[in-house]
């Protein structure tokens, strides 16, 4: 039977119903806020966002302050003077230094310090003229320069912030220069800096002031254009620059920006699109230009662009209506968030939630779906959108919401009520599944359905009569999926079905007769979503399916057997909403290549929900899915997810598989288990407010220490030891959704990385170590938007009494006393002891002198010749290594240690070692003929004048017998010979007293060398061998017949490796080759003199 129902062109433009108009009325969602979640009082007389980002609520029972979660009252206790001076309130504002200041009926004006928390009254005192003139305060306004006005009940008052005086300005009846009445009612200012106040009885003054000076504008009955009532409540200075006044009888007036004249806007009984009601209490503009009034009878919307008017009221029936048509406030807060004060509540609308329109079961209203659990949709050729539930078909056009029900009577009705899927074909014939009576085809020509359904006597009937899904092949035949009956494709022109279902003795027949969802491929080939038997490739040529099915522990098959809804984007990537499993791709490139990989993306991702029930593609390339927890935007490049749930408007969180279309405007259509959301993808709009972040309590050992403002300038709190339970509590101050807000925390130099809080939004530490902290908290909106400055707080953690500066401070002193004691009675032991260990030390002492000298008497004797007082051989032994390698150090230094490669020029005139050694010749007859006496006296001498022939920084030692070694450092051979002939000369001219009156003249015979021997390769030669080479030296002297000396030096020609062998056998061999050359005592004058 078909039901049609007439409709109103307004009801048609207020509620939700045809295509053409759905998207042009108000789709607006209130959540109402009462008293049952916290509100002191329903009676919400005025609206406030201060600069905190907290929502402040005056009400006739006390001041409400709300930070999303929950609200903290102030009302006037008498026996409190810090207490607010009134229940009611009428008006709140901020003034330039970001006060709060509160006006109140009967309590004056107050000031709340939000760090204390406390309120200062300003009352009225009949004996001070410099107080406010009167105790109700009804409008508070901040102008640009910072002056806080006041409209009371006794007229207009200007508040000096500085002496906390007001200055008055009343009505007097004999100045026309005067306020036209004491009942201030509002204040507002305009661009020019003019003051604009609207009074209870005496029309709209203008006040200037500079010169303070008064313009009245007032109603006058012989002119139109004049203001429509003297009774003002209300007033508003729009973007455009024009004045709205709300009256209390007579609607509202504009005054237009070049102040010539009033328009009016009043309520008219036979005019439906006039405003609510004349009883304006507030007027409002949205950031859209649209102007919003709060009337006694709803609250009304006028759009300028289109100069139309709605009124919106109470619908008791509907939640998501406004709580009460007697408005009395309105307010924008900075996100966006309209709040409207009622007389029963205040309620809240997110504007964002417009763009997501719900078309649902409303038993009250003509233009209602006829049930909210939707599961298909589709569009006709002639542009109807068809909506397919479990109570019915639907059918949504220019002129309305038409409904089709089953008629068990009529077999030309609806077969069944209960719908699951939808396709219209090409000739505009509706073709219907059902869910337990086959399938319809609906013929809106004829307004007749033909039902298909399953026999099982005849084989040419459809395989299961719970249709699940129907698409069109490209010849005009039908695919039609069942739920429990396989796969049939249906020829509409000859009525015969050809049946596809599984086959348990072949596995190329389909995974389950369980189908969920069709997609066509490219290729003509059919992708079959089943229930439980995972993803088939249908080849209806060869009767042939490819299945793919989740492999445990093969993360690329595909995640889930349920397969909900397949879906080709604009790049040919398949898509598969699985329900457990989540969202599957099956990239272009793999159905290319026949070589599927499934890619998952599932609540790890981001997803709300492993249950995808549909899949739409926006123009843009984004993934729309519908979910078990709302909508997902998905962007299938950069894998970033966008979550949208009832609070945004959608029909509800829960949607259902099938339903899900997107009409040729782009229009999205999702069906669930509470109506169909509607939207287009370009209207979504993520909330972009920032919030801002608040502490808004501390408490230690579970007791509240600071709350609410309290922590607003707040440095830093200091911890004592003992309290080792300790909290913060906060909030982020966006009012869009707050339970969707999240929040991260640190407590630097305790945690050591953010805490991710969800909505928690507090932060719990027990038995933190004494020290310095700071406690961050950072929070984001419903839709991921973060405040990433967020707030912070020095925490101080003191040390327990016995780790405390001034215990310290004790144990410090205590040990210093205990020292000194300690100290004391060491010292009374150090001088009983000291007497006696000086006595010891002076023995010891004593002793150890004695050894000492014993010792160096032996240590000397050891290297002294005792005969002559020189050095003996041993003492060469104990100095001869670090002569050697002072000398090396000259040689090596710069030029490594290469044996091979001759020194420079540079290091060939480096000093040398020189080794002469000296012996007497003819001493031993000497010793024969006059006694070893004679001849040690000869050698003692012989020891002075070699002495006295060296230098001082030369060795003389007794080498043995008569032969002596003289060493020294030189820097040219011939400060050796030099010495060498004044040696030889010094022996030769001197006569030895041998005793006896006898002397004896002798000579010497004297050899020596050098060390290095040769300057070119200083490694050629060791030390003991150029002393052999020294001792070769003299023997040659003696061989040329005594008293004379031979040097032995190298020729810069590199000394074979047999040289020292060579030498000691045949000394004149050597000298041929060239490898040496002699220095004889008859090459230098014999007059040179030595040096010292």
């Amino acid at each position: 039977m078909l039901i049609t129902k007439d409709i109103l062109l307004v009801i048609f433009l207020l509620f939700l119903a045809p295509i053409a108009s759905f998207a042009q009325a108000p789709n607006i969602r209130f959540q109402q806020i009462s008293f049952e979640q916290g509100l002191s009082q329903e009676a919400v007389l005025t609206v406030f966002q201060d600069s905190d980002g907290f929502m402040w609520f005056g009400t006739q029972e006390g001041l409400n302050r709300y930070d999303g979660y929950s609200f903290k009252v102030y009302t006037k206790d008498e026996s409190n003077s810090d207490s607010i001076g009134s229940d009611i309130i009428f008006a709140l504002a901020e003034d330039y230094l970001g006060e709060l200041w509160v006006g109140t009926e009967y309590g004056g004006l107050n000031h709340f310090d939000k760090t204390t928390q406390k309120f200062v009254r300003f009352t009225h005192n009949p004996d001070d003229v410099t107080s406010i003139s009167n105790s109700t305060v009804r409008a508070i306004f901040s102008d640009i320069n910072g002056n806080l006005w006041l409209g009371t009940d006794g007229g207009l008052n200007l508040f000096n912030h500085q002496s906390k005086q007001f200055e008055r300005f009343v009505h007097d009846p004999l100045d026309d220069n005067s306020v036209s009445s004491n009942k201030v009612r509002t204040l507002v200012g305009d661009s020019q800096g003019y003051l604009w106040i609207g009074t209870d009885g005496g029309g709209v003054d203008r006040f200037d002031p500079i010169t303070k000076t008064f313009r009245h504008y007032q109603h006058d009955e012989n002119n139109p254009s004049s203001i429509a009532s003297n009774r003002i409540k209300s007033s508003y200075a729009d973007s455009q620059g024009n004045l709205w006044f709300g009256s209390y009888d007579k609607g509202v007036s504009r005054l237009t920006n070049d102040r010539k004249k009033f328009d009016h806007f009043s309520h008219s009984e036979q005019n439906p699109n006039s405003i609510g009601n004349n009883y304006i209490r507030n007027i409002i503009e949205d950031s859209e230009g649209n102007l919003w009034f709060a009337t006694d009878k709803g609250l009304s919307r006028w759009r300028p662009n289109t100069d139309d008017m709605i009124t919106l009221l109470n619908d008791p029936l509907d939640k998501y209506s406004i709580g009460s048509n007697k408005v009395t406030s309105l307010y924008f807060d900075k996100g966006g968030i309209f709040w409207v004060g009622t007389y029963s509540g205040l309620n809240k609308w997110n504007s964002a939630t417009a763009a997501f329109r719900h078309l649902r079961h409303q038993p009250n209203l003509p233009i209602s779906l006829s049930d909210n659990g939707v599961n298909a949709i589709t569009q006709s050729r002639d542009g109807n959108l068809w909506i397919g539930t479990y109570g019915g078909l639907n059918m949504l056009s220019s002129t309305g919401i038409t409904q089709f029900h089953a008629q068990p009577d009529n077999k030309n009705s609806l077969s069944e009520e209960r719908i699951m899927s939808l396709h219209s074909d090409e000739n505009n014939h509706l073709w219907i599944g059902t869910r337990n009576s086959g399938f319809d085809r609906f013929a809106p020509a004829t307004n007749t359905f033909t039902n298909y359904r399953h026999d099982a006597k005849n084989q040419n009937s459809v395989s299961s009569n719970a249709v699940t899904a129907i698409t069109p092949r490209i010849d005009g035949r039908l695919w039609i999926a069942t739920f429990g009956g396989g796969l049939d494709l249906f020829d509409p022109v000859k009525n015969q079905f050809t049946h596809f279902a599984n086959d348990a003795n072949n596995t190329k027949s389909l995974s389950s007769n369980n189908i969920l969802c069709l997609a066509d491929e490219d290729d003509g080939r059919l992708w079959v979503g089943t229930y439980g038997g995972g993803l088939n490739l249908f080849d209806p040529i060869s009767n042939t399916s490819t299945v793919y099915k989740n492999e445990a522990g093969q993360y690329d098959s595909i995640s889930s057997n349920n397969i909900m809804a397949i879906f080709q984007d604009k790049k040919k990537n398949l898509w598969i909403g699985t329900q457990g499993g989540g969202l599957n791709k099956i990239s272009f490139q793999d159905r290319l290549n026949s070589k599927l990989k499934f890619t998952r993306y599932n609540r790890h991702n981001g997803l709300p929900s492993n249950t995808i029930y549909g899949i739409l593609e926006d123009s843009n390339g984004n993934l729309w899915l519908s979910t078990n927890h709302g909508l997902t935007q998905f962007n299938p490049d950069t894998g970033k997810v966008l979550n949208f749930d009832s609070s945004h408007g959608l029909q509800g969180n829960e949607f259902n598989a099938g339903a899900f279309y997107k009409d040729p405007q782009d229009n999205f259509y999702f069906g669930g288990t509470n109506g169909l959301t509607i939207f287009n993808p370009v209207n979504i709009k993520p909330n972009s407010h920032v919030p801002p972040v608040v502490l808004t309590r501390f408490l230690k050992m579970n007791k509240t220490h600071l709350e609410n403002s309290g922590l607003r300038n707040l440095n830093g709190i200091e911890i004592r030891y003992e309290d080792y339970f300790v909290a913060f509590e906060f909030a982020g101050l966006d009012f869009a959704e707050p339970s969707n807000n999240r929040y991260r925390y640190i407590l630097e130099g305790f945690d050591e990385d953010w805490v991710e809080a969800g909505s928690l939004r507090r932060a719990t530490y027990t038995n933190l170590p004494a020290g310095q902290y700071t406690f961050k908290v950072k929070a984001a909106n419903n839709d991921g938007v973060w405040n990433e400055q967020g707030v912070r707080l020095a925490v101080v953690v003191q040390p327990p009494m016995w780790k405390s500066w001034w215990a310290y401070l004790i144990y410090t002193m205590a040990s210093i006393g205990f020292i000194i004691m300690l100290i004391k009675i060491y010292l009374n032991k150090l001088k009983k002891e000291a007497l006696y260990r000086l006595k010891l030390e002076s023995e010891v002492q004593n002793r150890t002198r004695e050894l000492q000298t014993v010792n160096q008497k032996l240590l000397n004797t050891s290297v002294t010749d005792q005969l002559t007082g020189l050095h003996n051989r041993r003492y060469l032994d104990d100095i001869i290594d670090k002569e050697v390698a002072d000398i090396d150090r000259e040689y090596y230094s710069d030029n490594g240690d290469v044996d091979n490669v001759p020194l420079d020029n540079e290091h060939r005139d480096c000093p040398r070692l020189f080794f002469l050694m000296f012996d007497l010749d003819g001493f031993k007859p000497v010793n024969d003929t006059y006694g070893h006496s004679a001849g040690d006296k000869v050698l003692v001498d012989i020891s002075l004048l070699l002495k006295a022939a060296c230098r001082k920084s030369d060795t003389v030692i007794r080498w043995g017998g008569d032969e002596f070694l003289m060493m020294g450092k030189v820097n040219n051979i011939d400060e050796v010979s030099s010495m060498a002939e004044r040696l030889r000369k010094s022996i030769q001219d001197c006569a030895f007293d041998i005793g006896l009156n006898q002397k004896l003249h002798l000579s010497c015979s004297i050899g020596f060398s050098f060390y290095p021997f040769s300057a070119a390769f200083p490694k050629s030669v060791n030390w003991e061998q150029v002393q052999v080479i020294a001792d070769k030296a003299l023997y040659r002297s003696k061989e040329l017949g005594r008293n004379k000396w031979v040097g032995i030096v190298d020729t810069q020609i590199r000394p074979p490796v047999s040289f020292m062998s060579m030498l000691t056998q045949d000394l004149h061999k050597v000298i041929e080759l060239g490898c040496v050359k002699l220095i004889e005592h008859s090459d230098i004058p014999t007059n040179s003199e030595g040096s010292d």
